[in-house]
C-alpha cells in the first residue's frame, strides 16, 4: 500500500513538472512574441507614400478649381464695381472704390496661399522614381493651431516638437499633416518615414519606435 502511495505521488509530480515545464515555454513564446516589432519594409513605405501622394493630388485638384472660382469672383467684382461706377454718381464712385480696396487685396491673399499650397503639394516626389528614409526623432510633444477666415471657416495646422541640439532651446518645431498628429500618443523616440527625389524630400507618416523597427534595407538618417 505503501509502495503504490509513493508510485501515485511520483506519477503526480512527473505530471506538475510537466505541465509547468510546458506551461512556462508557452508563457516564454507568448512574451517573446509580445515583445516582438513590426518590421517597416521599403514595400510598406511604398505603399503608405502613394496612398498619401494620391490624396494629396486629389487634394490639389480642389484646390485649382477653388482657385480658378477665387479668380473669377475678383474678375466679376471688378468688371462690376466698374460698370456701377460709370452709371452713379460721385458719392457712390467712392464707396465703390472704397469696396475694391476692401475687397480685393482679401482675395489676392487667398489666391496667393492657394498657390502656395498647389505649389507645394505639386512639388512631393515622384513615386516612381522616389527612395525612402527613416529619420529618427525624440518627440517632445504635439502642437495643434487653430485659425479662422474672415468668413468663419475653421482650419487646423499640425506641429510636432523634436529635440535638436543645434538649437539654443534644445528643439525643433516641424510640419506633421493630422493623420501622424493623431500616430503621435504620446512623448517618446518616433521613426519620421521620407520620401526622396533629388533635393526634394517629404515627410509622410510617423511609426512609433516603441512598436515598429526598420528593415536591414531601410536607411535610419
Amino acid at each position: 500500500m505503501e509502495k503504490l502511495k509513493r508510485k501515485i505521488i511520483n506519477v503526480a509530480a512527473t505530471l506538475i513538472m510537466f505541465i509547468i515545464t510546458v506551461y512556462s515555454g508557452i508563457f516564454e513564446r507568448i512574451v517573446l512574441a509580445a515583445g516582438e516589432k513590426t518590421v517597416v519594409t521599403q514595400e510598406m513605405l511604398a505603399t503608405f507614400y502613394q496612398q498619401n501622394y494620391n490624396t494629396n493630388q486629389k487634394i490639389s485638384k480642389i484646390m485649382i478649381v477653388v482657385l480658378v472660382i477665387a479668380i473669377l469672383i475678383m474678375v466679376g467684382c471688378v468688371i462690376g464695381t466698374i460698370v456701377r461706377m460709370r452709371r452713379s454718381t460721385t458719392t457712390h464712385k467712392i464707396m465703390s472704390i472704397g469696396t475694391l480696396v476692401t475687397v480685393i487685396p482679401g482675395i489676392l491673399l487667398f489666391i496667393a496661399v492657394m498657390i502656395f499650397m498647389i505649389w507645394n503639394v505639386s512639388s512631393e516626389p515622384d513615386p516612381a522614381k522616389a527612395t525612402y528614409s527613416l529619420e529618427l526623432q525624440t518627440v517632445l510633444r504635439t502642437e495643434r493651431e487653430e485659425s479662422t477666415d474672415s468668413e468663419g471657416s475653421t482650419s487646423y495646422s499640425y506641429y510636432a516638437y523634436v529635440v535638436d541640439d543645434r538649437r539654443d532651446n534644445g528643439e525643433r518645431r516641424m510640419w506633421i499633416n493630422s493623420n501622424m498628429y493623431n500616430s503621435i500618443s504620446e512623448p517618446g523616440e518616433y521613426y519620421f518615414a521620407k520620401a526622396t527625389e533629388g533635393n526634394v524630400s517629404s515627410v509622410f507618416f510617423v511609426f512609433p519606435a516603441s512598436v515598429y523597427e526598420p528593415a536591414p534595407d531601410v536607411p535610419v538618417v
